[in-house]
């Protein structure tokens, strides 16, 4: 009982082995503790690791591209960073124009004759914009965007040049600006409506323009319209035509949504398109609309529970009439936790949890009264 530890070989157990450890034990924990806070700090591990594996050389050209944070600390290569160099392919993937040449674009160089190289220049454009609204008579603006002939497609997928293009056609009278309708042919108009760019100009030309200017481009984009109505961009432009189009089309996009509610509904961007329908469609197809997607199983909760698509489920609750409206509350209201949780569910949850106090308030009047 009161004999010592032993270990293995039956040696004695040293002392430092059970209770109060010993120098080495106490190195060792020191180690282990510095592996755990190095594993805590992946940032710092990693530029250690850097630093290391060069072992004091020149960094390598690839290293500055790296965060700050990751940087290593030896001597830097040169005292400015490579200037990355534009491949061709992606240069004429982007269908971006280069930038214009500085004496082109110098501050005090004049507007007139120079709208074209300025506008695809960041500081430039905002020039061109500031003149276009500073411009004492239409007839000052047109001469400004008729410079633009002949570039309307290039200038639309510029990412400075489209601002100008945006401006000028919100600025002018819609006559001035056919020739921007006659660039953008029935051939263009729908690689433009999908362009991250491009899909802008479009909008402004169906949002400022008449609608006898617009409609063979509209014509042209609806060749594709379930395809447009699901894309990152063409389906802005599907919603403008809600909002501004003419009478047929909108009634053929109510159409297509009425057909394909479930297919749309289940599509990020499609639902955005249900969503705007509802807010734009005359009363009874607005009504029409909001009952079917009551109808649909479980499209409404997956609406709800999903990013975007809580407005559309809202607009929806909005359109409906009773007793259609409070028979899909009341089968939503068992879920409002989770669909609070999700991405999309906290303007759905707020609405139905100011559903369920409206309600208990009327039952509280109500057996008040009785």
């Amino acid at each position: 009982f009161g004999s010592r530890p032993t270990t293995c070989s039956g040696a004695p157990t040293p002392p430092h082995e059970f209770g109060h450890p010993g120098r080495h034990q106490l190195g060792a924990m020191a180690r282990r503790c510095s592996t755990r806070a190095q594993g805590a700090f992946p940032l710092r591990q990693l530029r250690d690791r850097i630093t290391r594996s060069q072992n004091g050389q020149e960094a390598p050209e690839w290293m500055r591209y790296l965060p700050a944070r990751l940087q290593p600390e030896f001597p830097a290569a040169s005292a400015q960073p490579p200037v990355a160099k534009t491949s061709p392919v992606r240069r004429a993937a982007d269908d971006t124009p280069e930038l214009p040449s500085t004496d082109v674009i110098a501050e005090d160089a004049p507007i007139a004759g120079n709208v074209w190289e300025l506008s695809q220049h960041p500081v430039g454009c905002r020039r061109v914009q500031m003149a276009l609204d500073d411009a004492e008579s239409d007839r000052e603006r047109e001469a400004m965007v008729h410079e633009l002939r002949g570039r309307v497609l290039q200038a639309a997928r510029c990412p400075h040049a489209n601002h100008v293009l945006q401006k000028a056609i919100a600025s002018l009278r819609p006559k001035a600006l056919q020739f921007i309708v006659d660039e953008l042919d029935s051939a263009s108009v729908g690689p433009l409506a999908r362009h991250k760019y491009g899909c802008r100009i479009v909008q402004r030309v169906v949002e400022h323009l008449y609608p006898e200017q617009v409609h063979p481009l509209v014509e042209a984009l609806f060749e594709t319209l379930p395809m447009l109505a699901i894309h990152p961009y063409g389906n802005y432009i599907v919603q403008v035509v809600l909002q501004h189009g003419s009478e047929d089309h909108r009634k053929q996009i109510l159409n297509l949504v009425v057909k394909n509610l479930r297919g749309l509904g289940a599509e990020r961007y499609g639902s955005a398109v249900v969503g705007a329908a509802l807010v734009y469609a005359p009363g009874d197809d607005s009504e029409r609309i909001a009952s079917a997607l009551a109808k649909e199983p479980g499209l409404l909760e997956f609406l709800a529970s999903h990013h975007g698509g809580g407005t559309t489920v809202v607009r929806a609750l909005d359109a409906l009439r009773e007793p259609e409206r409070g028979a899909t509350i009341h089968r939503l209201l068992p879920q409002m936790d989770a669909i609070r949780v999700s991405a999309g569910g906290e303007q759905v949850a707020a609405y139905l949890a100011a559903e369920r106090d409206a309600l208990a308030w009327l039952k509280t009047c109500a057996t008040a009264g009785a």
